[in-house]
């Protein structure tokens, strides 16, 4: 059961690596993407980023004029009115919009609040980005590309309308990014280390050491265990390397062999 889990694990994250280079590769070649996902649907829960127009007013003063007025009164009183005038007026003006929305379940719009929010939408005139989802399988991911079925050709952000080059790229960007994976798997494996059965054992210093014996195995029945190490330069057993060692087994099967062993302390 656990083999099957971490099989399964593996596969997901080559999955989502996959489309992720697709999706990477599409978006910085102009090509829009509806939709990815992780996990296969159907969907839990999408984001969606939005941008768009919205046209308002602003209130602008066009001019403003000042007049004084010298009253002269008897007793020789005298009184200065000052008068302002503004010229006020309504102008135009458009204004960028950036938002985003939340998306409940596998439909889009089958709500009141995505209801009003696709009306808003509409009415600034907002293009609708990529949704960003979650789904109910949690294996790999998928992306969904805008004409990928060969439609849509006369569309500039379309895969179908790029030219052979660009589609190309977006094709190979999935192997690639697996490759690049596998290289940033190893290199981690190599600087941490990782455990290795007991047909893949360590040559260190003229000596062997087990670090894991495979259940039921004649190494488990013999008692050997993770930790011992197997002495190499010692009678017939005069060997240097991790291959040496397992051709020198494969060799004797179906003998006994005697092997010193030094036991893990």
């Amino acid at each position: 059961m656990l083999t099957i889990i971490v099989f399964i694990l593996i596969l997901g994250v080559l999955i989502f690596v996959h489309e992720l280079g697709h999706f990477l590769t599409a978006r910085r070649n102009g090509i829009r993407a509806s939709e990815f996902g992780f996990g296969f649907p159907p969907r839990i829960v999408g984001f969606q980023f939005m941008s768009g127009k919205k046209h308002e007013e602003k209130l602008e003063v066009e001019s403003i004029q000042m007049e004084k007025t010298d009253i002269k009164l008897s007793d020789n009183e005298e009184i200065i009115k000052e008068t302002i005038t503004e010229k006020i007026h309504r102008v135009p003006e458009i204004v960028p919009v950036k938002k985003w929305r939340l998306i409940w379940g596998s439909k889009d719009g089958d709500d009141e609040n995505e209801k009003a929010d696709l009306a808003e939408a509409r009415e600034n005139q907002e293009t609708g980005g990529t949704i960003y989802s979650l789904n109910w399988i949690p294996v790999g991911g998928f992306v969904k590309i805008k004409g990928e079925n060969g439609d849509a050709k006369e569309d500039p952000d379309s895969f179908a309308g790029k030219p052979a080059w660009t589609r190309i790229k977006v094709l190979i960007a999935g192997v690639i990014m697996n490759f690049v994976l596998a290289w940033f798997l190893i290199a981690i494996s190599l600087m941490i280390g990782v455990p290795k059965e007991f047909a893949n054992i360590i040559d260190k210093n003229s000596e062997i050491k087990i670090s894991q014996v495979s259940p039921n195995s004649p190494a488990e029945k013999a008692g050997l265990k993770s930790g011992d190490e197997v002495v190499t330069n010692q009678g017939e057993i005069n060997l240097k390397s991790e291959s040496e060692f397992i051709g020198y087994v494969n060799s004797k099967k179906g003998q006994e062999i005697s092997l010193k062993i030094k036991i893990k302390s």
